[in-house]
């Protein structure tokens, strides 16, 4: 059956045939496409070869073996966006002992963030041309965020700018903040498509004061006079900051102050009359995306902290504000419950989710572990195991090993693999060991 998602083989060709071709690598190319997929969904082959190769496209359209895999790995990279699996190139974190190499064109972030730009750059300038205003305002605004937080990535004294003019200078050191931003990055590459949907939906105006920087291929420079500030209210700035300082924190109880101040001040800032109209509707509205963040710290630092009732308050009220769940707490809640002994309502919220198990070793594992835990028939149970098994066949030997788990490559996973198993098993090693017999019924797979 043809298959959209490249096999490893056609992966390791696509970046041979790009080799020979002579023009850009691999992770260029995946910026280039993940800018045409934040609006477009996909584009047409001649026009992402007129981006890359220009008047040389006409013989590369001539070799149907290199069309269909470019064609291919767009539309691959287009569901993992909006899936929420997209992963950047691994280990490659920001080298804080030498600056200017993060910046280097063997550099597979820095060649990324080009495509990005090139590739939204070139959109937006199409648009124009085309007489395609509402378009070209959505392309003008996704260039003034991504210049905020992944066009750093392209150019040292671009990096500078930007963090001279932004407000965690007090707080962080000019490597630290790009560390952290490193960190940050699959995060916003997520705000950037869920913007781009918002800004479709709601039609932006043509008078937009978002940044556009330069366009095609030429170096990006920071124009004089620009102003580097992102368009949101203060106090949603400083919830930020907070965060930044909490996720430095080493001590446990201060690291948690700074996580309820900063919740408490999005609380305030929104206000009842906010919560109370908006319920449902958070996280897709962008005013309350600082405040959902905050939410979702503050329940990993309680659970962290052992706090459990408390940490499973803030979980249930992420849920309950944003049903669709972008920052992926029903893969976190049902081990909470789990952990308290609260195995039925563990249960419901996984047979809520049952459709996104052959993918979720998180979700998958969980529900064959209630299921052991709750003395269900012998058949559920082994219908379960081989959906989990499915969903990622690396749980169950780092499961059953006592040696320390091996280190992830890379801060990100994707459905399947290793990283994944590495996560789930971390998160959940003691809560399989303290159900009966449950390891027993991994011991064949």
């Amino acid at each position: 059956m043809f298959s959209v998602r490249l096999k490893p083989a056609e992966m390791r060709e696509l970046k041979r045939l790009l080799s020979v071709a002579g023009q850009q690598d691999i992770h260029f190319t995946t910026g280039l496409l993940t800018a045409f997929a934040c609006v477009d969904g996909s584009a047409e082959i001649d026009f992402i070869l007129d981006v890359l190769w220009g008047g040389e496209r006409q013989s590369l359209l001539q070799d149907s073996a290199f069309v269909d895999l470019l064609q291919r790995f767009g539309v691959q990279l287009s569901n993992e966006l909006y899936e929420y699996r997209y992963k950047l190139p691994p280990k490659t974190p920001f080298n804080v002992d030498d600056f200017e190499s993060n910046f280097s064109k063997d550099n597979p972030i820095a060649n990324w963030a080009r495509g990005l730009h090139i590739g939204l750059a070139f959109c937006f300038e199409r648009a124009q041309d085309q007489g395609e205003d509402v378009l070209a305002s959505v392309y003008q605004q996704l260039l003034g965020f991504s210049t905020l937080h992944m066009f750093i990535f392209i150019d040292a004294d671009v990096a500078r700018a930007v963090y001279q003019e932004s407000g965690f200078k007090p707080i962080l050191s000019l490597e630290g903040w790009m560390q952290q931003s490193r960190r940050r990055l699959t995060a916003h590459i997520r705000d950037l498509i869920e913007m781009a949907y918002d800004l479709i939906m709601a039609g932006p105006a043509n008078d937009s004061d978002a940044v556009l920087w330069g366009s095609g291929e030429e170096c990006i420079q920071p124009p004089e006079g620009f102003n580097f500030t992102e368009d949101t209210d203060e106090d949603l700035g400083a919830i930020d900051i907070l965060l930044q300082q909490a996720e430095l924190e080493k001590n446990k109880k201060r690291r948690i102050q700074l996580f309820e101040q900063a919740t408490n001040m999005g609380r305030a800032q929104l206000g009842s009359d906010f919560f109370q109209n908006n319920v449902g509707f958070f996280w897709g509205l962008i005013e309350t995306r600082p405040f959902m963040r905050a939410l979702a710290s503050l329940a990993d630092a309680y659970r962290q902290a052992h706090m459990r009732e408390k940490s499973l308050d803030c979980y249930q009220e992420c849920l309950r504000l944003c049903p669709n769940d972008n920052l992926g707490v029903r893969y976190l809640v049902p081990a909470i419950f789990m952990e308290m002994g609260r195995f039925g309502e563990a249960r419901e919220l996984l047979e809520g989710h049952t459709d996104e198990m052959e993918y979720s070793a998180f979700l998958a594992y969980s529900m064959l572990l209630c299921l052991i835990a709750q003395g269900a028939a012998k058949k559920s149970i082994v219908a379960a195991l081989q959906v989990a098994t499915g969903s990622n066949t690396y749980v169950p030997a780092l499961l059953l090993s006592d040696k320390p788990l091996p280190e992830a490559d890379s801060p990100y996973c994707a459905s399947g693999d290793r990283n994944e198993a590495i996560f789930y098993v971390s998160e959940n090693r003691m809560l399989w060991r303290n159900v009966k017999n449950a390891l027993g019924y991994l011991a064949g797979c």
